[in-house]
């Protein structure tokens, strides 16, 4: 039957379904940041994750995540582990939105998913990076160390290091030597 999922797929969503929603119940950032590490996820020391989203379409994904020492996610941030996503050391990351640009979801065949494919890369953010609220990060950016990414930019390209950029598409708009 076309656009079936199957069993297996559909229990393997209703499983990432829960695992997403017990983060939710931890009180405390670094008690999450300790369940990211029990389920696989490389978390540094005196990392705190606040109440984020997890978007693990294409697997667990928790093992796709690493955050270095002393990093800030903060809630409401919308992690998609479709592919991996590395962040640096003391970062402060606002309510960013990462996202592997996938116009549909993998148990489903449609027109738009032909028409848009489904792309991964990894997301790569270097050490001291600051990324600002309601940011959006696509799939294959790596932002070097020492940026400052403007609160509401759309992060398309890589950004070089020691920068301020926004906008949208974000660009950059002063060296921070």
């Amino acid at each position: 039957m076309k656009g079936s999922a199957g069993p297996i797929p559909c229990l393997l969503y209703v499983l990432r379904f829960y695992v997403e929603k017990l983060q939710h119940l931890i009180p405390h950032p670094k008690l999450r940041a300790l369940f990211f590490r029990a389920m696989g996820a490389d978390i540094g020391r005196a990392v705190r994750i606040e109440d984020v989203r997890l978007e693990t379409q294409a697997g667990w994904g928790f093992n796709k995540l690493k955050v270095g020492d002393y990093t800030a996610i903060a809630s409401v941030a919308c992690l998609d582990l479709t592919d991996r996503i590395e962040i640096g050391s003391r970062c402060a990351i606002g309510s960013t939105i990462w996202t592997h640009q996938d116009p549909g979801a993998l148990l489903f065949e449609s027109p738009t998913t032909q028409l848009f494919p489904r792309k991964e890369a990894p997301v790569i953010i270097g050490d001291n990076v600051w990324m600002a609220a309601h940011s959006v990060i696509l799939c294959g950016v790596r932002i070097g160390d020492g940026v400052v990414v403007a609160a509401g930019s759309l992060v398309t390209s890589d950004v070089p290091a020691k920068t301020l950029v926004g906008g949208i598409p974000a660009r950059v708009l002063k060296r921070l030597d």
